[in-house]
């Protein structure tokens, strides 16, 4: 009768194999978070680019006047409340939060309620116009309107896209502004808020 043989692992080949794991883990892994960062940016995209035409119908109907709140200095979820004030088709909570960031959408509310939502700071990802601007005539297509209101710095922020953000124009159109690029040689907000970085120095030209 013959004897079956039983090889187990020896302990420099368990580590071998444990080490190729661990090498295919340090390729894939990097690669699925970075396949979700550019599915969260072009959600993003979308969203800002959506925020965009509805604010060119809300200007359609308000003289062409785009949304920005009539107060000294107007946060963005104030500006953004006009649009839901104004619109039923502005009343999605998930479309005022960029999916990358750490804000989180209105809740307790009802979508078949004629009343709309209360946005605040922590429903809002996004930098909005701070100053008054006409849909005709009040500026072009390199004229900003809204962005992602962060970008992930270290030491900075902990929200938003890690390379760079969305930026709206007027005419509705999106751009993704990058770090190493376009923004390399913006100055003037590693000592401040970049809500209001970009409020003052990007959206209210």
């Amino acid at each position: 009768m013959r004897r079956l043989k039983i090889y187990g692992f020896t302990l420099v080949e368990l580590l071998v194999v444990i080490l190729i794991i661990s090498v295919l883990a340090s390729f894939i892994v990097p690669a699925v978070f970075q396949g979700r960062d550019r599915v969260f940016r072009t959600q993003c995209m979308n969203r800002l680019r959506t925020l965009g035409q509805m604010s060119m119908i809300y200007a359609d109907d308000h003289k062409q006047w785009f949304p920005v709140a009539g107060t000294d200095e107007p946060k963005a979820y104030e500006s953004l409340q006009l649009l839901a004030d104004a619109m039923k088709a502005a009343r999605n909570p998930e479309g005022f939060i960029c999916p990358a960031s750490n804000d989180s959408p209105v809740e307790g509310w009802n979508e078949d309620s004629d009343d709309p939502f209360i946005l605040t700071e922590d429903n809002v990802s996004y930098a909005w116009r701070n100053k008054k601007l006409k849909a005709t005539g009040g500026g072009s297509s390199k004229t900003s309107l809204g962005a992602d209101n962060s970008i992930r710095i270290e030491g900075v922020t902990e929200e938003n896209h890690a390379d760079g953000m969305n930026m709206l124009y007027t005419d509705s159109s999106v751009k993704f502004l990058s770090l190493t690029g376009d923004l390399k040689n913006m100055k003037g907000y590693e000592n401040q808020d970049l809500d209001e970085f970009f409020a003052l120095k990007f959206l209210g030209k």
